[in-house]
């Protein structure tokens, strides 16, 4: 009787090591920025949702830690410089500086005084989203354009699903970055996770 139930189980055990991992249960899902970016700070991002979806967006990207000073925020950049904006909270509404840029809290985002996202217009024209995180990290990013797909887990690969486009990649995490080669022909991006 005992070996049967041996038996049952060895057959789920490889059932379960050849299927699909849930989304949920990887160390992928989260939100990623590009490791680097372009002297003009352009970059992109990935994320990676605990249902299944993921979404990648390209365009303006710039990474920053920030401190809280009496109605200020001061950014320093990764070159060390650094930068004062005043800023006022009210209620959900973000105006910074004295132009009054206005950035509204992102819905699903809400956070404690300024943590969270916040979206709103750029001085460019496009839409900017200012996530500010609890590690006092900035994310500020301009998206030029981004699509929205599914994604499964097997193994070290990760298959992105789009309309008209499907992407296989390998994936390993070392040393806090994300990187993703492409099965067919090569291609790698490198990505660092959001915190």
């Amino acid at each position: 009787m005992n070996r049967k139930y041996l038996i049952v189980l060895r057959a789920c055990c490889v059932v379960v090591s050849s299927s699909p991992v849930l989304a949920g249960d990887n160390p992928v899902v989260g939100e990623w920025v590009a490791a680097t970016t372009t002297k003009g700070g352009l970059g992109g991002t990935r994320t990676f949702d605990t249902n299944g979806s993921v979404v990648i967006a390209f365009g303006a990207a710039v990474h920053f830690k920030y401190k809280l000073e009496t109605n200020s925020i001061v950014m320093t950049g990764p070159e060390g410089t650094s930068q004062r904006v005043a800023f006022v909270i009210t209620n959900d509404t973000l105006r910074l500086g004295e132009a009054k840029e206005q950035l509204t809290r992102a819905r699903g985002t809400e956070g404690q005084g300024l943590v969270g996202k916040w979206a709103g217009k750029h001085y460019t024209g496009g839409q900017q989203v200012m996530d500010f995180t609890t590690n006092m990290n900035c994310y500020l990013s301009v998206p030029f354009e981004s699509v929205t797909g599914s994604f499964a887990i097997k193994g070290n690969t990760v298959t992105e699903k789009f309309k008209d486009q499907e992407n296989t990649w390998n994936w390993k995490i070392a040393n806090g970055i994300l990187t993703l080669t492409e099965i067919s022909g090569g291609k790698t991006e490198k990505y660092q996770r959001k915190e």
